[in-house]
């Protein structure tokens, strides 16, 4: 008897822990904090030049009409990776870590509109009907826990900082709102016909990158996050972890869309 293929949702948790345990099994067994860490901007590296090969063959792949979609996911992709090895570069040969506002945010902040274009393409070329009920769930989802830290942690802040740097405080907070709304729109849109299928692993991970994301910024404001502060749970667990994870579970969606397994246009909820 044929076994049936793996779903995407089974490569993706397989991959997610085979990720997992050798991350945390190297991480234990590293000497000090700064190994501990130095681990994390090696691992954060390598996972988005997976990210970023796989989503570039996805593209490559795809239909004509469909490249326009994975070519945002690709061009998101790079920019985010070039954003990972400068502020890494930054914090490792500037003895006073990376400043409040550096080259790097450029490439982060530049990377977001592709991804949130990419998903918005998706939903237009599905024909996505969007209900009121679906709305409020990506809105909860995507709106409401994003806003609330800010508001908490991140709006106290503004009193300490001026100008450009103010401005990118705003943005990434509203970016993040506009990337996990995205994926809780699709989520809440569209269901595979058989099993989970690529966009939701995508929308899934860009959630994870966009909790993580403030989760780090909570971090900065408090002055707890980076290479001369304690790597602790909050650090690795909250923003390193999930934030590789986000990158673990995209690759693997661009993969299985690379396969021509995923296709727009699936039946809706």
């Amino acid at each position: 008897m044929k076994r049936k293929p793996l779903s995407g949702m089974a490569w993706a948790l397989i991959a997610a822990n085979v990720y997992f345990l050798t991350y945390m099994g190297l991480y234990s067994a590293m000497p000090s904090e700064t190994d501990q860490y130095l681990l994390s901007v090696v691992a954060a590296i390598l996972v988005a030049t997976f990210t970023v090969a796989a989503s570039g063959l996805a593209w490559y792949k795809a239909s004509i009409t469909e490249k326009p979609i994975w070519l945002g996911i690709w061009t998101g992709q790079i920019l985010w990776m070039i954003a990972e090895i400068l502020w890494a570069y930054l914090d490792m040969m500037l003895e006073t870590g990376v400043p409040d506002v550096s080259i790097a945010d450029g490439f982060w902040l530049l990377g977001y509109p592709p991804m949130i274009a990419a998903l918005v393409m998706y939903l237009v070329r599905a024909r996505a009907k969007l209900t009121w009920k679906k709305i409020l769930v990506a809105i909860g989802g995507g709106v409401i826990v994003p806003l609330v830290f800010f508001l908490a942690f991140f709006l106290p802040e503004f009193e300490n900082v001026s100008g450009i740097a103010s401005l990118v405080y705003a943005l990434y907070p509203a970016l993040d709102i506009l990337l996990a709304t995205g994926g809780f729109l699709i989520l809440a849109t569209f269901k595979p016909k058989r099993a989970w299928g690529c966009w939701h692993l995508i929308s899934i991970a860009q959630i994870f990158m966009a909790y993580a994301d403030t989760w780090y910024w909570l971090l900065s404001s408090i002055n707890v996050y980076g290479v001369n502060m304690t790597i602790n749970f909050n650090t690795t667990f909250m923003v390193d972890i999930p934030d590789m994870l986000s990158s673990v579970l995209l690759g693997v969606g661009c993969l299985i869309a690379a396969r021509q397994s995923c296709k727009v246009g699936v039946e809706e909820t």
